[in-house]
């Protein structure tokens, strides 16, 4: 099911909602224009008639357009037949098993969502309890696959343990800054995210932070002490 939730802004990566309902508006006025033109008008598809909606709500609350945008996307959206989605989804969750990450007590199937968690390995930052920061190496990350998978907005992500990072917030939202994830299409698979997102952990990015404390602070730590490679620690210098 598509829900409409407003991502963290990102300092470079905001969205601006009125603009997108704009967009919105002037897509679905010409789609239907489009499909009348091809001889619909008698019997308007359910597109149709979810836009003729969005169009007509568009009037009342913020929250009323909110919802009659994600109605029409929702309507619009598209998905493998159920047999291919399943096997689909299989597939990747084995992928996940054999990389051996996936907590499989976690692991939730139904007729229309699958739920999981995986544990990410990457050397991170953490604050103990007295604020010190001191390495962290497992990342829980909770993964959920709807019926619009492998398309966008078919896979959400959301981050679950402690983590001292300028884009990933694990203490509010557990949301992920991570272009790979934004850009998610039904060319993206689940092996190329996980190896990503260890990436991420290993090499933030300061100057795009989200809009937390926690990530804030992280991200003025990372601008002043830039984290070295592993390769580059573990050298060996030899001294003539």
């Amino acid at each position: 099911m598509f829900s409409w939730e407003r991502e963290p802004s990102c300092c470079l990566n905001s969205r601006d909602d009125s603009n997108f309902e704009v967009i919105f508006q002037r897509y679905f006025i010409y789609t239907i224009l489009h499909i009348h033109v091809i001889d619909h008008a008698k019997n308007p598809p359910p597109m149709i008639i979810k836009a003729k909606e969005f169009r007509i709500r568009r009037k009342g609350s913020k929250r009323e357009k909110q919802l009659s945008i994600a109605l029409v996307l929702q309507e619009m959206s598209p998905s493998l037949p159920p047999q291919i989605w399943v096997e689909r989804v299989k597939n990747e969750v084995q992928m996940l098993r054999q990389m051996g990450i996936l907590e499989e007590t976690s692991l939730v199937s139904g007729t229309e969502t699958v739920q999981f968690v995986i544990r990410v390995h990457s050397k991170g930052l953490v604050k103990d309890d007295d604020g010190n920061l001191v390495p962290q190496m497992q990342h829980r990350i909770q993964i959920e696959i709807n019926r619009q998978f492998p398309y966008p907005g078919g896979i959400k992500f959301q981050w679950l343990s402690p983590i001292f990072h300028p884009n990933i917030d694990p203490y509010e939202t557990g949301y992920i800054c991570l272009n790979v994830l934004k850009k998610w299409s039904q060319l993206s698979d689940l092996t190329t995210t996980v190896k990503a997102l260890e990436m991420l952990v290993t090499h933030p990015n300061p100057e795009d932070p989200l809009n937390y404390k926690t990530c804030l602070e992280a991200a003025q730590y990372f601008a002043d002490n830039p984290p070295r490679d592993e390769e580059e620690e573990d050298e060996i210098k030899v001294v003539d």
